[in-house]
């Protein structure tokens, strides 16, 4: 993680200082909890009394070193050199400090230290919302009390030099080289946040003499926001807010196959009424257009925008084609019979939607007022979500005009609580005026006016809500006409409202408009007030007015009514969620009715009010006068920011910078994943399963020791081992598999767990399992397979410790009873496991490969299914796949831990013997080693017969191949028993195949995909327990689900309570077919967790881990200037020989890792001698002689990034930069070469250990040319020097794209690439590996000749006329532009506005101008009902001018075809 100069200098500045000031930070104390030989537990706890609101941060000073020093739920931001001083800050979960009953805050952490440490530590609070880390630790070193906020004003970005710190010396390197023995100070270089182009906005005063602005409106604003936060539904964030919030309602729309997640819930229940929910984004988008100062002092922009984003990312979901709208999901009956959390619902979510048949004008117009409005607002800062909204938005608004009528008659779930009463005319004139606001276009204008004009609801305007918004109509008339007979009637309406004027208002001042949600009309109508007045009529009074009525509103009433905010605000709103005590605990109508302050903060929420004589009550079960809404707020934050611009004014806002806004605005939340912490949490699951007597540094509080007195048939300990999954069943088989996949992802991906500091409890999981391995190997020919019945031990619900009382059975595997498969994949865990052990401890890695060889022997030599001999296994893990899976595994393994070549030979005897063909539908799981076997002996032989099995495999996995099914959220899904599981284990195989570079690209996005899936970016939850958003709570798990010092019954595995102990890491089952998944222990097939779950899962976190560690190399050539070539000649392993250096074993495991191509040909064949050539002017080539001929083949590999090491075994590379001239190291034996005479035969290698380096040293250039034999050019090639160069052939082939239209090419082909294609194929039919040089011409080719992506997409000219060019697909394409254009004027006034004949051309050319007989069409469809849709004048227009391009394609086409009339 990189971090800036100012967090630099910052780390310094409290690592160096032990004088923090106690009144900016708070004491915690430090209480080592356990502690084992080199390790230690503690627990650091700082009193909480008060609320923090804006994040914090931990500083913790040891008296002694302290390595990989740890604090759960924080993230390492500073490490001291010597390790005695770090740096921690809060995740975006847990930001927000509230205090709890007991008044205090806990965190665990570790560490490693010979002996134990004291520790002093402090939590640092931050002042404010975004206040910098620097500012945090300055602050606190310096004692300020009272830190400023944030300057109101952006400069432009400046340096300036400033002494911080009187200790020490500034220089070049890491924040710690910042320290010297010198006493000069720091001086750092302050560069402030750099201005944005866009320019600032200054408001003119007004006459604020006899308005008393004393609130903070700020605080009202950013509360408000977090109300909004609150009533997200669907799937949340990374940043999110709200504490007590999370993922809910994931589902919706699965009822009518569409995925209908987001938005927001409008109240204290669980409906999404699209009807307000637009209204109040349209408001809210308003207020942000309207009073922007306010927003950019407030210093919310950017959740001002996150909160209309989250509205329209809905909105766009649910606008599922041009004529439907889904309007509703939800009832209020089912809401009714519902109170609980968001979070809990498991009621099945009806959908509801408008179509042209079942219409809803008020509902989709207002939708596209929304979509408009909110299009202004992201259109300076991202311009395509401004066209797609817009796009949304004019669809939307043509489907409410054409198709008239009211949403409740067709959404009738709709009335009891948002019935349109005032019909759909005013939201048709209302929708038209915001389009014209966002598009310009007259024709919005003339269409409001009209619709305005005709409503037939001609009754006096009282208020402006979500059903009427004729008020609000009328003042954007006002504004975009500027005539006087708008202007009247907005300012007679806000006379109206005076209290001179007969306004009706409560005693204390409140305009009482409503009994339901009384304070709400009175915002809603400040708001119009204000907006009348920046028209510039009677500003004065209507600024008192809308002034009046938020300061009733926050307090002048007697009350504050919003909740958080003020003097006496409601303890008790009628919200659900918020009425809900901490989880687990259950939330149900008991706590509706409990006399309690609502247990979760529901800041920001504005209450509906009281009754017209000023009278309020504080209840939950008030919903008329305490209920909440996202319409309230929608009026009270836009008032709110509405009187402070007024209070503002004269102030001057510079825009936030745009790079810095786009970063804050919510994207498609792509989470970055942390997969340190994954691998920490998984390791846990495995000691949650550990049997036997468990060990000093146990890790698992909930956990005792369990089953210490197993035993074998004759008395033999079988203690330890694991449990297989939710039971107490030692299954020998899935836990030997579980082993072996641990230790080869420990040698494959070693690097990733040492960054997570995870190596030593990595070694651990496999140790614990091999102990008792070889306690269960009591005889060369005897090994015990199982310990435990399986229908007894499921029989009970309890803890394991508790059912030591259990005589549990033993089953042995012997010569007269033998096992192959199990005791195979027990000797291939063993052997794996002594690689593992290899460096740390030589003693127990020998014991284990004396095991492995003995039980390899048995397997061999005593032949059968392990379930037939263990019959209790048959219902739970029957061998299907058979054993020669095992049997192959078991002797590659061997070979790779013993290096003798008897191994290697038996295993791809073996792998031959295996049945045919092999089922990729299989996957690789505990039954089935086939693709495990197939990628290790392609690592080990290079081989091309397992390459092209293991592509095979990989290949037919992808969801293009139509072989394996797919959920419609993207994972893979090959059985409905734990797909996750599943999914894992191909995905760990397809990535080793991409390390062995077959398809990386492809195949590691495939990898990464599956298991984000399973970390919860398809947005439905994590599958992982205690890791990422909604992860499960009841895995079906014994242990986990017993309370503790409670008898633990089947009632507890009944309970819909959460699991009281949290089972970090376990991956459960996963969902069905359709992604439907139920976190529900009683559900086996998708809730249950086991060993090999989490076997190949948290192998491919490593592998993910690894290569965000190490990136695979790039493809793209960068140009320098001098080139020099060094030559590394090795030996490629062919099937037989023994090529690998037993003590080389984890760097072949490493060095496979970086590799992206074999030293196998084109066609898989073994290349014998690989030359490796760096070349520095940005491609690096392998120069490989084939053994049949001698022939050459170039292929690229990697750019100038890139350095090179080499060995016996395998290339390695690094991403060491390098600079534009390479040299070998001074062991290198280079000798320079003829260019002229020498050939790749007779060059000489340089040394196998020769590393690539980098030099500023100039060297003369050593050119290599490379023969090729018999090769005879394409008379139409001539190729220089008569070698087929891949390049020549490119650019012979791409004709230029300006030049492609009149090219004599276009007649046989539609598409560009098409044609050079075709071209390079046959012109290059002798180059070997053609395309491999594809992506480094493309990238390098000039601008005329690349090819962009929409070009590489393009079909063939016969695809295309398949689908769009029979006369009934053209008339459908005229029928559709026809409609988009139904709005633009046939004539219009402005020249530089495209007139409807025009747009109508443009669209159609578009979609269907490469079919030759369009226009001919055309004339039968315009003319077909005897009145033209287009007239001989409608066609004269000359406003604009057609798309050049397209019109051009239109005429050659037209040429083109009479030509071959």
């Amino acid at each position: 993680m990189m971090h800036s100069p100012n967090f630099a200098v910052a780390c310094v500045l409290i690592l160096c200082s032990f004088k923090l000031s106690s009144g900016q930070t708070v004491p915690a104390t430090f209480e080592i909890k356990n502690e084992w030989p080199g390790e230690f537990r503690a627990e650091i706890t700082f009193p909480l009394t008060q609320k923090y609101s804006y994040g914090w941060m931990l500083y913790v000073t040891f008296d002694i070193p302290v390595d990989k020093y740890v604090i759960d739920e924080t993230r390492k931001i500073g490490v001291y050199p010597d390790k005695t001083k770090y740096v921690f800050l809060y995740h975006t979960y847990n930001k927000l400090l509230d205090p709890p009953a007991s008044r205090k805050r806990s965190f665990q952490s570790r560490g490693r230290t010979p002996k134990l440490p004291k520790a002093e530590v402090l939590m640092i609070p931050l002042a404010y919302e975004g206040e910098n880390v620097r500012v945090a630790l300055n602050r606190a070193i310096n004692g300020v009390t009272e830190p400023p906020r944030p300057s109101s004003t952006t400069t432009v970005a400046t340096t300036e030099a400033t002494p911080l710190v009187t200790t020490t010396t500034a220089r070049r390197g890491p924040w710690w080289d910042l320290l010297t023995t010198t006493s000069a100070p720091i001086t750092v270089a302050r560069t402030t946040r750099k201005a944005s182009t866009t320019q600032s906005t200054t408001v003119e005063p007004p006459n604020l003499e006899e308005m008393n602005l004393r609130y903070n409106l700020r605080d009202v604003i950013t509360k408000s926001l977090l109300f909004f936060e609150s009533q997200r539904s669907g799937f949340l964030p990374p940043n999110n807010r709200i504490p007590w919030r999370s993922h809910s309602a994931l589902r919706d729309g699965f009822d009518v196959g569409q995925d209908l997640s987001g938005g927001y819930y409008i109240d204290g229940g669980y409906v999404k009424y699209g009807f307000p929910m637009a209204f109040s984004t349209t408001m809210m988008a308003w207020g942000l257009l309207e009073f922007r100062n306010a927003y950019l002092a407030s210093y919310q922009i950017p959740h001002a925008m996150n909160a209309l984003k989250w509205a329209t990312d809905y909105f766009i979901k649910c606008h599922v084609s041009k004529f439907e709208f889904y309007g509703q999901i939800s009832t209020p009956k089912i809401d009714g019979e519902y109170w609980g959390r968001a979070e809990d619902i498991k009621k099945a979510r009806p959908s509801f939607k408008i179509t042209r048949f079942h219409p809803g004008s008020d509902l989709a117009a207002e939708t596209a007022a929304a979509l408009a409005a909110t299009a202004m607002v992201f259109k300076s800062s991202n311009i395509t979500y401004h066209r797609l909204l817009i796009k949304h938005a004019k669809e939307l608004f043509q489907f409410a005009d054409k198709y008239r009528g009211s949403y409740h008659e067709s959404i009738t779930e709709a009335t009891q609580s948002f019935k349109s009463w005032s019909g759909f005319w005013d939201e048709l004139g209302w929708g038209a005026l915001w389009l014209y606001k966002a598009t310009g276009e007259d024709v919005y204008l003339n269409i409001a006016k009209n619709r305005l004009d005709k409503n037939p609801n001609k009754d006096a305007i009282t208020t402006f809500n979500w059903d009427d918004k004729r008020i609000g109509a009328l003042v954007l008339l006002a504004e975009l006409t500027d005539e006087n007979k708008y202007k009247y009637q907005v300012s007679d309406f806000c006379d109206a409202k005076l209290p001179a004027a007969g306004g009706e208002y409560t005693p204390n001042g409140l305009l009482y408009i409503s009994e339901w949600g009384p304070n709400r009309h009175a915002a809603n109508i400040g708001v119009i007030c204000l907006m009348v007045a920046k028209l510039g009529l009677r500003s004065a009074p209507f600024r008192r007015l809308a002034h009046s009525q938020l300061s009733y509103i926050l307090g002048d009433g007697g009350r504050s009514f919003v909740v958080g905010f003020g003097e006496n605000s409601p303890q008790h709103p009628h919200h659900r969620g918020s009425s809900c005590p901490d989880q687990p605990a259950p939330c149900t109508f008991a706590d509706k009715e409990v006399d309690r302050v609502n247990p979760q903060p529901l800041v920001g929420a504005m209450v509906g009010g009281p009754d017209k004589f000023d009278n309020y009550v504080d209840s939950r079960d008030d919903y008329q006068q305490n209920g909440v809404a996202i319409d309230y707020n929608a009026g009270l934050q836009t008032l709110a920011a509405g009187i402070l611009e007024l209070q503002v004014t004269g102030q001057t806002f510079s825009e936030p910078n745009p790079e810095e806004l786009q970063s804050q605005i919510l994207q498609n939340f792509a989470v970055k994943h942390d997969y340190n912490e994954v691998l920490h949490k998984s390791l846990l699951f495995y000691e949650a399963q550990r049997a036997g007597e468990l060990p000093p540094d146990n890790r698992i509080p909930w956990r005792k020791s369990a089953f210490v007195n197993d035993k074998g048939i004759d008395g033999e300990d079988l203690s330890g081992g694991y449990f297989d999954a939710g039971d107490y069943m030692k299954f020998n088989f899935p836990m030997a598999y579980t082993t072996t996949i641990l230790a080869w992802g420990i040698l494959q991906y070693g690097k990733a767990y040492e960054d997570a500091g995870e190596m030593e409890n990595a070694r651990k999981a496999v140790k614990w399992a091999t102990d008792y391995f070889i306690k269960c190997h009591v005889a060369p020919y005897e090994f015990y397979g199982q310990v435990g019945n399986g229908e007894l031990d499921h029989n009970k619900w309890t803890t394991p410790d508790k059912m030591e009382s259990v005589k549990r059975p033993a089953y042995k595997l012997t010569s007269r009873s033998p096992g192959s498969d199990l005791v195979g994949e027990a000797a291939a865990a063993m052997a794996a496991a002594s690689l593992v052990f290899r460096s740390v401890d030589s003693n127990y890695s020998s014991t284990l490969l004396t095991h492995a060889r003995q039980l390899h022997d048995f397997a061999v030599k005593y032949i059968e299914r392990y379930h037939r001999s263990i019959r209790d296994a048959a219902q739970y893990y029957q061998s299907r796949s058979g054993f020669e899976d095992e049997l192959a595994w078991a002797s590659t393994w061997l070979y790779l831990a013993t290096n003798e070549r008897s191994y290697l030979s038996t295993a791809q005897t073996q792998y031959r013997q295996i049945p045919t063909p092999h089922s990729i539908a299989e996957g690789f799981n505990w039954d089935q080693k086939t693709p495990g076997v197939q990628l290790l002996l392609a690592q080990i032989t290079k081989s091309p017969m397992y390459i092209k099995a293991l592509r095979r495999f990989c290949n037919g996995l992808q969801p293009d191949q139509n072989i394996v099914r797919y959920t419609p959220r993207g994972l893979i899904f090959i059985n409905k028993w734990g797909p996750l599981r599943h999914a894992a284990g191909v995905s760990y195989i397809c990535m080793g195949a991409a390390n062995l570079g077959i398809e990386p690209e492809t195949y590691r996005d495939f990898a990464k995909r599956q298991i984000h899936y399973m970390l919860g970016d398809s947005g439905l939850g994590s599958y992982v327990v205690g890791y990422g958003p909604n992860p499960p709570t009841r895995p079906h798990h014994r242990a986990s689900s017993c309370p503790d010092d409670v008898v633990c019954g089947y009632e507890h595995f009944s309970s819909e309570l959460r699991n009281p102990h949290v089972l970090y890491g376990a991956l459960v089952g996963g969902p069905d077919i359709n992604d439907q998944y139920t976190d529900d222990r009683k559900s086996f097939e998708h809730n249950e967790v086991a060993l090999d779950y989490n076997a190949c899962f948290q192998s491919a976190i490593a592998g993910l881990k690894y290569l965000e560690l190490y990136p695979p190399l790039t493809t793209t050539p960068e140009p320098n200037t001098a080139t020099t070539t060094t030559t590394v000649q090795t030996t490629t392993p062919v099937p037989g020989e023994a090529p690998i250096n037993p003590e080389d074993l984890e760097e072949f495991f490493e060095n496979n890792n970086n590799i992206d191509w074999g030293n196998y040909g084109p066609g898989g064949e073994v290349v014998a001698n690989t030359t490796v050539m760096a070349v520095s002017n940005g491609t690096a080539f392998i120069n490989q002689t084939l053994p049949n001929n001698g022939e050459t083949n170039m292929t690229a590999f990697a750019t100038t990034t890139v350095g090179v090491t080499t060995s016996s075994a395998a290339f390695q590379t690094t991403t060491q930069p390098l600079d534009t001239t390479y040299i070998t190291s001074a062991t290198t034996d280079l000798t320079t070469l003829n260019p002229t005479s020498v050939s790749p035969s007779t060059s000489q290698p340089v040394k196998t250990s020769s590393i690539i380096t980098r030099t500023t040293t100039s060297v003369t250039p050593v050119i290599v040319v490379l023969q090729k034999t018999t090769t005879e050019a394409p008379k139409d090639l001539v190729f220089k020097g008569g070698i087929c160069d891949p390049m020549q052939v490119f650019d012979f082939c791409a004709i230029e794209r300006r030049k492609f239209l009149t090219h004599p090419a276009r007649q046989k082909y539609e598409c560009r690439y098409t044609a050079f294609e075709e071209c390079a194929d046959k012109q290059g039919a002798t180059c070997d590996n053609l395309w491999s040089f594809w992506n480094f011409w493309n990238n390098d080719a000039s601008y005329d000749r690349y090819f962009t992506e929409l070009e590489l997409k393009c079909k063939k000219k016969e695809e295309l006329y398949k689908q769009k060019c029979f006369v009934r697909g053209i008339q459908n394409t005229f029928n559709e532009c026809n409609d988009k254009v139904q709005f633009i004027p046939i004539h219009p006034k402005e020249s530089n506005v495209m007139c409807r004949w025009h747009a109508f051309q443009n669209c159609t050319n578009e979609q269907v101008g490469h079919c030759l007989v369009t226009w001919n069409t055309w004339k039968y469809w315009n003319f077909n009902k005897g009145k033209p849709h287009f007239t001989p004048e409608d066609r004269t227009c000359s406003s604009a001018v057609i798309r050049p391009t397209l019109w051009l394609i239109n005429i050659i086409f037209v040429f083109y075809f009479t030509q071959l009339v």
